[in-house]
């Protein structure tokens, strides 16, 4: 609408108007003058009227014409303004590249509106537009335009100070709790092996209780960590060339004993050939670690737990690509891609589950008395560290009780990504190792 009204008061009040006036001279209808001109008004006052800047030029370049907007934020009258070049009133960071838009305007019949996002200019964070104007007689002029956006942009900016002061205080945090912890869990442990002493039955077990909710507690711990510095960019990839298979397996070692303690079948077909990744070898195996913990924990006793894998030329979009071969071809070239599939016959998910489970702080069973320990962390870091590696998680369900699919889509080649330096987290960095 702001483009059509433009080009409509332009074009009468630079073309249509002297043509009118002319015809109707030449026919004595000078009657309907009034009303033209009435029109004339009425475009004007609405642009007039308009919230951002709107500055009109000849086809030479200079103002005919601003808003109040336009005026107010140059620090001008509209006099002042009028007769002015439109050069001087472009940000001196876009002055030549604006220069040389405008010469490729009165160059062509077809221009295209020239749009620049976050501009600084009259001490504002705006979006600058330079539009040409055609007429029958080719180029007339242009439509300068400015945006005032800075209380957006100002409130984007807090926004972000906030998210990073939160993120900034959860490292912190977290580490001001997990040194203590580290110690709790190692004299815990040096006691347990009886090197101090012997224990009888009672000691052994009360140890072995603190033992285990203090390492839940780190584990946590380290979630909340890794997941504030993820949100506040200082989390770095550092890829190395690994044999995914061999990964595959060592984390199914890590759940090994959960499985077996709830009669839970753990599934995996390996591969008869080394699979090799570039990618940051710790952070895949946290992904896997939290998705196959994740499935065993949500299984009931003697149900069944299966890791799979596949190659593909490109990024799956839905588990129904996933083709699950019967006998592996070693990979090539052209299979740039890995897709892994964590299958169990779990509690199944409702379809409005499904984005759900990957916000923070939430879990399939969010009812008030939920069956399942935990505070929803791990699917949320997983879906952040499939980010960074520039791949996608989502999950499948045929519905409550019926189980649910895992699937993560991963380049074999992952480029390093730099963490963003701000200041947030620094000295702050993750000393638990792979």
């Amino acid at each position: 609408m702001l483009e059509s009204l433009r080009k409509m008061h332009v074009l009468k009040m630079q073309d249509e108007a002297v043509d009118q006036v002319d015809a109707m001279n030449r026919s004595g209808c000078l009657a309907v003058a009034p009303a033209h001109q009435r029109e004339t008004t009425k475009i004007s006052a609405v642009i007039d009227g308009m919230g951002e800047g709107v500055a009109l030029t000849d086809e030479r370049g200079g103002i005919v014409d601003v808003n109040r907007c336009f005026a107010t934020m140059a620090g001008l009258s509209r006099a002042d303004c009028i007769g002015q070049p439109l050069t001087k009133f472009y940000p001196a960071s876009l002055s030549a590249e604006l220069e040389q838009v405008a010469d490729t305007f009165q160059r062509s019949s077809d221009g295209q509106t020239y749009t620049k996002d976050a501009v600084r200019i009259f001490d504002l964070d705006a979006i600058l537009r330079l539009q040409p104007i055609y007429t029958s007689d080719g180029f007339a002029g242009m439509v300068y335009n400015i945006v005032d956006v800075s209380p957006l942009v100002s409130e984007r900016r807090r926004a972000q100070a906030a998210s990073r002061a939160k993120s900034d205080f959860l490292a912190n945090m977290s580490h001001e709790l997990r040194t203590p912890l580290n110690h709790i869990i190692g004299f815990t442990e040096l006691v347990l092996d009886q090197n101090v002493g012997e224990l009888n039955g009672v000691q052994a077990e009360y140890l072995t209780d603190v033992l285990t909710s203090g390492r839940h507690l780190l584990s946590l711990i380290n979630d909340i960590l890794d997941l504030a510095k993820v949100e506040s960019e200082t989390l770095a990839l550092q890829p190395k060339t690994f044999d995914l298979t061999q990964l595959l397996s060592n984390s199914l070692v890590l759940i090994k004993e959960k499985a077996l303690k709830h009669q839970i079948r753990l599934r995996f077909d390996p591969p008869p050939f080394v699979i090799n990744m570039l990618a940051d070898e710790c952070k895949i195996k946290q992904i896997l670690y939290n998705l196959l913990a994740n499935a065993v924990k949500f299984t009931p006793d003697k149900g069944e737990v299966e890791l799979s894998l596949c190659l593909s030329e490109r990024s799956l979009q839905s588990g129904s690509e996933m083709a699950m071969p019967a006998n592996f071809d070693p990979p090539n070239d052209t299979a740039a891609w890995v897709c892994l599939r964590v299958r169990d016959t779990g509690i199944g998910l409702d379809a409005t589950d499904m984005d759900r489970i990957f916000r923070p702080f939430e879990q399939v069973d969010h009812s008030s008395e939920r069956r399942y320990e935990g505070v929803g962390l791990g699917l949320s870091l997983s879906q952040q560290l499939v980010t960074l590696h520039g791949g996608r998680i989502w999950a499948e369900s045929p519905g409550k009780d019926q189980g649910s699919c895992f699937y993560v889509t991963l380049p074999r080649k992952v480029a390093p990504v730099a963490p963003y330096d701000d200041g947030v987290g620094k000295g702050n960095e993750d000393d638990t190792g792979c």
